[in-house]
């Protein structure tokens, strides 16, 4: 049996769990500059096709960066406190985002309990894409036809992202109607009212409309190249196939190589595996929990994935053609 308390009392020993409010606070001094840099050059550079990539790019990279914000405080990475987290996650993810922050909370505890779970994990339940047999037989004539091009057709999906992320939440909220439901509607509604007025007051109908797709799109990208390298492409869990809860947090996810460049892009999610195993563990502290762990995994014979950005689309991609391919023989 996989000794998995031994590398706990380790980790905690080493002060690696502890709270790093330092850290998130220059953390969200860093994503409010950026905003602060998109309203200046919104107000002070003319409208055109350059300046609208440009504030694009950078708006983009502070909203991924606020979800960051958000999910680690999803996380209590932040706070001590389930308040003060709670707090700074509907302001970073309603608030901020227009997304909403309890359907994000519910996906996203049943995506750590059950990672690559055909059955369980909602972030592999995607309709119009398969990852196994399985979900396979459970799709519909017209989503088994997407399937059988989910290898073309995943990078252009990933421009509506942000609008299925929004869209989902919005279902969630009003099927659900929790006592704070019309907070979680009323953060959404801010933001999108905020969102507009500052787009369409400032570069009008044509450049506005413009700004608000390309943004749209590259937050989808970009989420999606943060996201997707953490588990598609690794083994999935089925019916027939069952593994230890641990060892399944640790086997189903990929890290990515690169260091403090690639770790600031990917807002500590490049160091997924230590991420299942320690979710509460504050992000600056996911790389010093690194060889620890694959240590651990090394002497207990488990498989520790690591790879290039780069080589984890090639492997996302061999499992989308090859999925793709059993479909064609269906």
């Amino acid at each position: 049996m996989t000794d998995y308390a031994s590398l706990h009392q380790i980790i905690r020993s080493l002060g690696l769990l502890e709270r790093s409010r330092p850290y998130y606070l220059v953390n969200l001094l860093f994503v409010v500059g950026l905003y602060s840099i998109v309203v200046g050059l919104a107000l002070n550079i003319p409208p055109s096709l350059l300046s609208i990539v440009l504030i694009s790019l950078v708006w983009t990279f502070a909203s991924v960066q606020t979800g960051a914000l958000g999910h680690d405080a999803n996380h209590y990475q932040i706070f001590s406190s389930k308040r003060y987290n709670d707090l700074v996650a509907f302001l970073c993810w309603n608030m901020g985002l227009g997304i909403s922050n309890k359907w994000w909370q519910d996906q996203h505890n049943d995506h750590h309990f059950f990672p690559n779970d055909v059955n369980r994990d909602p972030s592999i339940d995607i309709s119009l894409m398969s990852f196994s047999e399985e979900q396979w037989n459970k799709r519909g004539s017209l989503q088994r036809f997407f399937i059988r091009y989910q290898h073309y057709l995943y990078f252009p999906m990933m421009t509506f992202g942000v609008i299925h992320l929004r869209v989902s939440g919005i279902i969630f909220i009003l099927r659900n109607k929790k006592d704070d439901y019309i907070t979680e509607l009323g953060g959404i509604v801010f933001h999108l009212i905020l969102y507009s007025v500052f787009i369409f007051s400032i570069l009008g109908f044509k450049y506005g409309l413009l700004l608000m797709t390309l943004h749209h799109a590259l937050q989808g990208i970009y989420i999606g190249i943060i996201f997707a390298p953490n588990h598609k492409g690794m083994p999935v869990i089925t019916s027939d196939f069952k593994v230890d809860p641990m060892l399944q947090q640790i086997i189903t996810s990929r890290n990515i190589k690169g260091g403090s460049i690639i770790s600031f892009f990917y807002g500590g999610l490049n160091y997924q595996i230590e991420h299942h195993l320690f979710t509460n563990m504050p992000r600056n502290n996911l790389k010093r929990a690194k060889p620890i762990v694959e240590q651990f995994c090394r002497s207990q014979q488990i498989s520790y994935h690591e790879t290039s950005t780069q080589q984890s689309f090639r492997e996302i991609m061999v499992c989308l053609r090859r999925e793709s391919r059993i479909s064609l023989n269906k």
